[in-house]
C-alpha cells in the first residue's frame, strides 16, 4: 500500500518526446489488490510523425522501479488511409509449405517484435515483412487455435487445453492449464488474462497459474475493453472482472465446434465489441460497451452475390478503423474474396481483393508498428498461404491527442 509514481520516458531511460506525459502522476494503493487504472497519454501538436518506443515507470521509492514497455505512433490524420492499394506478396510460403501434402490451414495471424507469426495446422511461421516465411515447430503438438500479442509477449491457445508464450516469438514455452478442452481465444484486462473455449473459461494473473471455471457455452473468442470481458460462441457472455459471468443471450451467435466453418471473432474498439457470425452469416453484430445495446448489421446481398459467405477475421487498428476479411464461396470453393472497413462498425466499405489461386479463403489479419496490414490465405487442399499487404509507410498517419 502507498503512493507510487508514474514517469514516461524513453525505452533507453531517457526523456520522453518533449511534450509528451501522462496523468496522473501517481497513483494509491491501498492493499494487495490489482488497481485498474486509466492513464491519459498527451501528445503536443508539434510532434513529428514516426514511432516511439517508450516506458512507463512505476516507483514506490521502496521496492524500486518497474516498467511497461509503451509504443506511441503518431500519424497525420489529415491523410486517409487508402484501403484498395493492396500488394501480392507471392507465394514463397508454397515452397516450405510443400512439403505437408494436406496443406497447411492457417488459423490466427498475430504482430510483435517486428515480425509476424502464423499459427497453422503444422506449427508456427514467423516473417519480417508477410512474404518470407520461417517455419517453427510447436512445443507441443497440438495446433494453436488464436494467437495474440499483449504484454510484451506473444500468447497461443489452442487443442486440448495448450497455451503457449514468447518473448520474442522465435522462442516458445509451453504452460499447463489443468485442463484438456480445446481452447479459442484470450484477452487481458484489469490485471488478469482470460481463456475461453469449448464449456470452460481459465482465469491467470501471471500465465502460470489458473483458474477453471465451467460453463454450458462453447466460446470461440474473447474481447476486454471499457472495464468489460465479452465471450461469444454458442451463446454470448460478459463479465467485469473475468471471474463472474452473467448471460447476454442465449443460442447467440449459435456457434457449435463440430460444425465446419469460421468460428465468431470479436474484437473490441471506439467503444464497441464487434461480432462475427458462425459458421456461414451475412451479418454481424455491434455491442455497445456502455449500454450494452446490440445493433444487427447486414451485408447487402450486391456485396456478395447469392452465395454463402464467411467473415473469418476482424481487428481494429491503430488509427481506429474496423477491418474484417471474408470470403465468399460456391459451394465450398471460394470463389470471392473481400476486406470490409469501417470507421463505426456500422456502415462498412467492402473491397474486392485479388487472389491468384482463387480457391483458397481469407483467414486471419494482423497490423504491424507501421499501420501495414497482412491477410493470409490457406486452405486445406493447397501447399500455400498468400499474403496481401496495405502498404501504408507514410501514405497515412494520425495523430494522437
Amino acid at each position: 500500500s502507498g503512493t507510487v509514481s508514474l514517469q514516461l520516458e524513453s525505452v533507453s531511460g531517457g526523456d520522453a518526446p518533449v511534450g509528451v506525459s501522462v496523468s496522473p502522476s501517481n497513483a494509491v494503493l491501498n492493499s494487495t489488490t490489482p488497481l485498474t487504472q486509466t492513464l491519459v497519454f498527451s501528445i503536443p501538436e508539434t510532434i513529428s510523425a514516426g514511432t516511439y518506443p517508450l516506458r512507463l515507470v512505476v516507483n514506490d521509492g521502496i521496492s524500486g522501479a518497474h516498467s511497461i514497455s509503451v509504443q506511441l505512433i503518431v500519424r497525420n490524420s489529415s491523410i486517409q488511409r487508402n484501403f484498395s492499394n493492396w500488394q501480392y506478396l507471392g507465394d514463397q510460403f508454397e515452397e516450405i509449405a510443400s512439403r505437408w501434402l494436406g496443406g497447411v490451414n492457417a488459423t490466427s495471424l498475430s504482430y510483435g517484435f517486428e515480425k509476424f507469426v502464423l499459427a497453422t495446422e503444422v506449427g508456427l511461421f514467423v516473417s519480417s515483412n508477410g512474404a518470407a516465411w520461417d517455419f517453427l515447430a510447436y512445443p507441443s503438438k497440438r495446433q494453436i487455435y488464436r494467437l495474440v500479442h499483449f504484454n510484451d509477449r506473444f500468447i497461443g491457445v489452442g487443442a486440448s487445453g495448450t497455451v503457449i508464450i514468447s518473448q520474442n516469438g522465435l522462442n516458445w514455452d509451453l504452460r499447463v492449464t489443468g485442463t484438456n478442452k480445446d481452447l479459442y481465444g484470450i484477452a487481458y484486462g484489469n490485471g488478469r488474462y482470460v481463456v475461453v473455449g469449448d464449456g470452460v473459461i481459465l482465469t491467470s494473473s501471471n500465465l502460470i497459474s489458473w483458474t477453471r471455471i465451467e460453463t454450458s457455452a462453447a466460446l470461440s473468442d474473447i474481447a476486454f475493453g471499457n472495464g468489460l470481458f465479452v465471450a461469444t460462441g454458442s451463446d454470448t457472455l460478459y463479465s467485469y472482472d473475468g471471474i463472474n459471468w452473467l448471460m447476454y443471450a442465449t443460442n447467440f451467435p449459435g456457434w457449435e465446434p463440430s460444425v465446419y466453418g469460421a468460428p465468431p471473432r470479436l474484437v473490441y474498439g471506439a467503444g464497441k465489441f464487434v461480432i462475427t457470425g458462425a459458421s456461414i452469416s451475412d451479418r454481424m453484430w455491434v455491442l455497445d460497451a456502455q449500454n450494452l445495446s446490440m445493433s444487427t448489421v447486414m451485408h447487402p446481398a450486391n456485396e456478395w452475390g447469392n452465395r454463402h459467405r464467411r467473415v473469418q477475421d476482424v481487428l481494429f487498428t491503430s488509427d481506429g478503423y474496423f477491418v474484417y476479411v471474408a470470403t465468399r464461396y460456391n459451394l465450398e470453393c471460394p470463389d470471392g474474396h473481400y476486406v470490409g472497413v469501417s470507421t463505426d462498425a456500422m456502415t462498412w466499405q467492402v473491397i474486392d481483393v485479388f487472389i491468384p489461386t482463387p480457391c483458397l479463403p481469407l483467414l486471419s489479419v494482423a497490423e504491424n508498428t507501421n499501420g501495414d496490414l497482412v491477410v493470409t490465405s490457406s486452405g486445406s487442399y493447397y501447399n500455400a498461404v498468400y499474403s496481401l499487404y496495405n502498404v501504408s509507410i507514410e501514405a497515412y498517419e494520425l495523430r494522437s491527442r
